[in-house]
């Protein structure tokens, strides 16, 4: 019989490594990773030398659950987000669903990365089946909305996941736009006015000619 093909056992590695990143945000990983090794091992036999079909069956339902358990550690705040200035704080909440604890640390990304200054939060602990709510102190460059990504990551800094995408906005920028706004309504209320008054000053002299 031929061998297992690189196409059949190419998604091998990315899920070790996705595993691996799952058993460094649990608290506890004893135990953790083996249901998953142990799958992936028998999916790699060459027991299914003659049925490939059945061994790729078996790699799909390993690599479905694997993003099951990623997807159970999310955040689940809502957006946009709006400061008080050019600086304030950002509330996150963050969903543990797995069955067991888990420690994370949060990382933020914006586009470009040049207007956005943040003090880094420190690594929180949510237990299975909770959530946690944290705040993340940030300051703006620039007045348009900022699009950030919250990224969660583990004990070592290294991301777990691209979480969520958050717009960030200032309020002082809309108090800006909405001063301009006024103004240029100033402005135009005026110079109608102006106008009004200049035709009725022509309409004047033209009755006095006459």
């Amino acid at each position: 019989l031929p061998p297992l093909t690189s196409q059949y056992l190419a998604p091998v590695k990315g899920y070790l490594q996705r595993v691996d990143g799952l058993t460094r945000i649990v608290v506890d990983p004893v135990g953790y990773a083996e249901p998953f090794t142990d799958a992936i091992l028998r999916a790699e036999s060459a027991l299914w030398r003659p049925d490939p079909p059945g061994g790729q069956i078996l790699l799909d339902a390993i690599g479905a659950e694997i993003s099951a358990q990623e997807s159970a550690v999310r955040t689940v705040s809502s957006g946009p987000v709006t400061l008080a200035g050019q600086s304030g704080d950002v509330p996150l909440t963050i969903a543990n669903d797995l069955s067991r604890t888990v420690q994370v640390g949060v990382e933020l990304q914006a586009d470009p990365p040049g207007r956005l200054d943040y003090v880094p939060p420190e690594p929180v602990v949510i237990e299975s089946g909770r959530r946690q709510s944290i705040t993340v102190s940030v300051e703006l460059t620039g007045s348009a909305p900022l699009p950030v990504t919250v990224i969660l990551t583990d004990a070592d800094g290294e991301p777990f996941t691209a979480a969520e995408t958050l717009e960030l906005r200032s309020s002082a920028t809309s108090t800006i736009a909405a001063g301009v706004m006024l103004l240029a309504g100033v402005v135009l209320i005026a110079l109608i006015g102006w106008r009004f008054a200049r035709a009725g000053r022509a309409g004047e002299e033209k009755s006095d000619d006459a």
